[in-house]
């Protein structure tokens, strides 16, 4: 047997060590993680989906599939099909992979490259769901609230209920993030004290904005306007005052600075 037949033999035994149980495979719930089951099928002269079962010495054992059920068993040798028509499915974990060919497969076989990216991406998955629930929910103060609601008001919603609000701002992962429930609950009373004040108005469950809503918003914007001018005005009259006093050291010779450029030189 030639090399690439070896090589080829090689390719579907690895496939084989990995059968798909008779129950089927799982893809979801408990468990799922564990899952690591491969089928390798192919097609003949446009007949039914054959179904790689077993090999024995140089030939594949299959069992036909019309599209619904088992329709029976052949045996062809394995030099009868090329590499470009083997189908592959591997299921691997929650994902599955797909391989047009034994060539393609071998890449992936050989390479783990599509594996790689796998792991890559389930790290970076944990590793994002970890910090988010570490990371403390934000909690929007009641003048954050309505500005958001604004905000969102401008892109056409007309009333919200709690629960848009928390995924509009927290996305749907606050679901399942432990202080969920705490910060909606908490969310509940800002919605609420708004509508004693009469920002907003209450329809069953949801709330809409009126016209007291935004003036208090504008106000509140006009306020952090000044407050940050304020800010860069006490930076600028920080930077005057200790120039002013360096440059009164220098003038009393308390000190010295070495010239840039000594033209007497």
């Amino acid at each position: 047997m030639s090399a690439l037949g070896k090589l080829k033999i090689n390719l579907i035994d690895s496939i084989l060590r990995k059968p798909i149980s008779k129950g089927g495979v799982l893809r979801m719930g408990a468990g799922v993680e564990k899952v690591d089951s491969k089928i390798i099928l192919f097609q003949k002269d446009g007949g039914p989906w054959l179904i790689v079962e077993r090999r024995e010495a140089e030939d594949l054992v299959c069992s036909t599939w019309n599209g619904d059920t088992h329709a029976g068993e052949a045996r062809y040798p394995i030099g009868d099909f090329q590499s470009g028509e083997y189908k592959i499915k591997h299921y691997y974990g929650s994902d599955t992979i797909y391989y047009e060919g034994l060539n393609d497969y071998a890449r992936g076989y050989y390479l783990k490259l599509p594996y790689v990216m796998i792991h890559l991406r389930r790290i970076l998955e944990r590793a994002g769901a970890l910090l988010y629930n570490r990371r403390r929910l934000v909690r929007k103060q009641r003048l954050d609230l309505l500005t958001f609601m604004i905000e969102q008001a401008a892109e056409g919603k007309s009333s919200f209920s709690s629960l848009d609000l928390m995924t509009d701002m927290h996305s749907i992962r606050w679901v399942t993030h432990p202080d969920g429930e705490s910060v909606r609950s908490r969310l509940k009373l800002y919605l609420d004290s708004l509508v004693d004040t009469g920002e907003l108005t209450k329809d069953g469950m949801n709330y809409r904005l009126n016209g007291q809503a935004l003036r208090l918003v504008e106000e509140r914007s006009e306020q952090e306007r000044r407050h940050s001018q304020v800010i860069k005005i006490q930076w600028l009259v920080a930077g005057l005052t200790l120039a002013t006093v360096l440059l009164a050291l220098v003038q009393a010779g308390l000190v010295k600075l070495k010239p840039v450029l000594d033209l007497a030189s």
